[in-house]
Formats: C-alpha cells, sequence, structure tokens
C-alpha cells in the first residue's frame, strides 16, 4: 500500500474508479456507467481529497495498481455533531485480488494516516446491497445510525443533481466509524 502518484497512477486509478461505479450500478441501475463518469468523478475525489487534507493510497500487486482507497483527512461535523472527523470516500480492490486482505490494507492505511492527521473517527459507508463491503467495513469500523455521506458523495458518483438527504440514506446500507484514540 502506497501513496497515489498522479504520474503514474491516473490511469489504473481511473480503471479501478470504472469498477467500483459499474459493481454498484449492477446494485443500483439509476447509477451511470463508469466509463461516463470516470474522469469527472476522479477530479471530483482527488479534489475533495486536497481540499479536505486528504489522501488516495493505492494497492499495488507486482507493480500494478488492482485497489484504493480515497480518504477526506477532515471533515466539518454538521451542526448535530461534535468534532470533525475523517471519512473514507471510496474503496475499491478489482475483481481478481478481492479476498486477498488488500480491502483491509487499505482501510488500515486510510485508519493510520487519518490519525496522523488528529482525527478522532474514522468513518466510511457502503450501498445496502453490498455485502462484501458490508463484510469488510464491520469487521474494521463499528456500524452506527444511518446517515447519509458528507457532501454529496453519492449524489456526485451517480449524477450530476444531488439527491435528497432522504433517498442517499436510503441507499446508504451501513455506515461505520473507527474510534482512532485506540
Amino acid at each position: 500500500i502506497r501513496e497515489y502518484d498522479a504520474l503514474r497512477d491516473r490511469k489504473p486509478l481511473r480503471t479501478c474508479v470504472v469498477e467500483l461505479q459499474d459493481f454498484e450500478r449492477g446494485l443500483e441501475p439509476t447509477l451511470p456507467k463508469g466509463e461516463e463518469m470516470a474522469d469527472r468523478y476522479l477530479a471530483h475525489m482527488l479534489r475533495r481529497c486536497d481540499e479536505s487534507l486528504g489522501r488516495v493510497f493505492v494497492a499495488e500487486e507486482d507493480g500494478t495498481v488492482v485497489g484504493f482507497v480515497g480518504v477526506l483527512g477532515r471533515v466539518v461535523p454538521e451542526p448535530d455533531e461534535s468534532q470533525a472527523y475523517a471519512y473514507v470516500s471510496d474503496l475499491v480492490v478489482l475483481p481478481a485480488y478481492r479476498r486477498h486482505g488488500l480491502g483491509r490494507a487499505l482501510l488500515e492505511r486510510a485508519a493510520a494516516f487519518a490519525r496522523g492527521k488528529g482525527a478522532k473517527t474514522l468513518r466510511g459507508g457502503v450501498l445496502a446491497p453490498n455485502q462484501g463491503a458490508a463484510r469488510l467495513y464491520r469487521s474494521y469500523l463499528r456500524p452506527r445510525r444511518p446517515v447519509a455521506p458528507p457532501a454529496n458523495r453519492a449524489a456526485t458518483r451517480g449524477s450530476d443533481v444531488a439527491r435528497p438527504k432522504a433517498a442517499q440514506e436510503a441507499r446508504l446500507g451501513l455506515e461505520a466509524v473507527a474510534d482512532l484514540q485506540r
């Protein structure tokens, strides 16, 4: 697991974004095709990481990028929340490399990064039908109340128009949190 390098990793990162989107489109057919949104979303994700003191980390096997995690380093809390937190915006491992511990390693790297930035908690969420990701998140993060992801994450990858908060909450099957103070 290493930090994303824009010069050498943009194309494989884009491949991972397309894979993630097309997988989620299989779960939520109203989402656009990966090829249609990948460039726009990748630029948006990288900008959000920069704005939130975040990073993208890639998983490599034999010199090939096979997955990534995007972590927002500091998300400003909503009015009903007490403190800022870090957020896993995206996590994907290409199908041929799943179930080998790379997803967990990416989550652990995201947590270490967030902890180093002073975050007290790390949050992440998955779509309701994504059982594999839900199992991974439950193994590392503890479930918490269902809430929408920060700053239209689902809306941005899903369409150009923000979905109502209730629709986001219904689609978000699990939001989980890790206490980084341990």
